[in-house]
């Protein structure tokens, strides 16, 4: 991201405590889970898109 010049993810920086190391997650984050040696997809991404929404209301959709 710093080579990129993205922007400051501020959710990605607060699940990653950027502000205990200093070091904030610049650009895009993916949400997944994980299944042994995969990742997969949330079940229900909808609701996790609605729980983060309401909790962090800086997120917009774009």
């Amino acid at each position: 991201g710093i080579m990129k010049q993205k922007e400051v993810n501020r959710l990605g920086s607060y699940f990653y405590d950027a502000d205990r190391h200093g070091w904030p997650i610049l650009g895009d984050i993916v949400f997944a889970i994980a299944a042994g040696e995969d990742i997969e997809a949330p079940d229900d991404a909808e609701a996790l898109m609605v729980f983060l929404k309401m909790n962090f209301s800086y997120l917009k959709e774009e």
